[in-house]
């Protein structure tokens, strides 16, 4: 079957590439949002201001972030170009010759670009997601006649307020949701059109199969998909929680999904750890949950890490 290990070592370096991402998307909107309550400080209920300063913060926040995406963005199609081409060697010491990964993986590169041009190198929709919420918000407070504290809590104050969010924070959560889609969104359809690629180039009907990253932190979407095999045309059927939907074509199957999908054909099956294998660390993994968070060991104590394997 397809190198664990590989895929393993691609969720974790991507999962890198993505903290940093959304991290440095998180410290502009808290420079914007120390901007704004700097000119909320200086206007108190002068809204028509505050506004006109939101208004020109806020644009400057949406140019910053898509200039951060533009700098992830070879970080992340480098990643993913590294891990198909592990993937394509892979394939030709199975069946030797069937695979021309030096024509795929130019074609690859070029693809690459128009899909992160399109995830990560515009304005993200959180951005003017804010812009509209806070706008509105100040409108509203303006028309209620609400005090300058209760303007600062509705829309900057970073902890709740009377069990609500302001909006700054809920753009922080919008932020990190859109940040996660895009980047993992982006990479798995890079790598599905590099196996595409692949199997439209050779004789060998490739499919597709869905490696989870499997621990005491997996999902219980991903211990149930783990080590699903598909045509490549065809979705994944997923039936834990959470998930984003019932099938879909690749990961994320849910926020902060670890899971990735590599090329397989059943030759590959005497290579590495079999599927079967795969299932039953899954398996082992949600016989060990119990009905309220407990987990009980596991022997092998290591069946679950990336040290090996359930059997």
């Amino acid at each position: 079957m397809p190198d664990v290990t590989a895929a393993l070592r691609f969720s974790e370096t991507l999962g890198k590439a993505l903290d940093g991402y959304s991290g440095d998307l998180q410290r502009e909107l808290d420079r914007t949002r120390a901007r704004l309550a700097e000119a909320m400080a200086g206007a108190r209920l002068d809204r028509a201001r505050v506004r006109q300063v939101a208004v020109s913060e806020i644009n400057a926040l949406g140019e910053r972030t898509a200039r951060i995406g533009r700098d992830y963005e070879g970080r992340i199609t480098a990643t993913v170009e590294g891990f198909v081409a592990q993937q394509l060697d892979a394939v030709s010491r199975v069946v030797p010759g069937v695979v021309d990964g030096d024509a795929i993986l130019p074609e690859l590169r070029a693809e690459a670009k128009t899909m992160s041009d399109d995830l990560l190198s515009r304005t993200p929709l959180w951005v003017a997601q804010f812009s509209a919420t806070f706008l509105a918000e100040l409108s509203r407070l303006r028309v209620a006649g609400d005090d300058w504290q209760t303007a600062m809590d509705r829309l900057l104050a970073v902890d709740l307020v009377a069990g609500r969010a302001s909006v700054t924070r809920s753009a922080g959560n919008s932020l990190a949701l859109e940040a996660d889609l895009d980047v993992w969104t982006l990479a798995n359809a890079m790598a599905q059109s590099g196996f595409q690629r692949a199997a439209t180039r050779s004789r060998i009907v490739f499919k597709k199969q869905a490696i989870a990253a499997i621990d005491d932190r997996t999902t219980d979407c991903c211990l149930r998909v783990q080590g699903q095999i598909q045509p490549m045309n065809e979705p994944f059927r997923l039936t834990g929680k959470p998930r984003f939907a019932d099938r879909l074509q690749g990961p994320p199957f849910h926020w902060r999904c670890r899971t990735a999908t590599t090329l397989y054909t059943p030759a590959m099956e005497a290579v590495g750890v079999p599927t079967q294998a795969m299932v039953n660390a899954a398996r082992a993994e949600l016989r060990a949950r119990g009905p309220d968070d407990t987990r009980s060991p596991i022997w092998p104590s290591h069946a679950t890490s990336g040290r090996g394997w359930a059997r």
